[in-house]
């Protein structure tokens, strides 16, 4: 069996996206399937930060008050 040329620059699951959707589609389903994908990377992220927030015991009162510290380097006028 011969492999692609693009197939040995893909990785196995780009290889199955691109077989699951090997028909046409017209504009509109293409922007429903990335509508898709975006909020399925997005819960992904979203546990994932989640996990940290917690590992890390924050919380929004812990992030406001970091977000207003001074963390700007002081530089000397001449």
């Amino acid at each position: 069996m011969q492999l692609n040329p693009i197939s040995n620059k893909l990785t196995p699951s780009q290889l199955a996206i691109l077989q699951l959707f090997s028909f046409s589609m017209n504009e509109g389903e293409v922007d429903e399937l990335k509508t898709v994908l975006v909020e399925f990377y997005d819960k992904r992220l979203q546990r994932a930060l989640d996990l940290i927030w917690d590992e890390r015991g924050l919380t929004d009162e812990i992030l406001k008050e970091e977000g207003l510290k001074h963390r700007r380097t002081a530089y000397k006028s001449f």
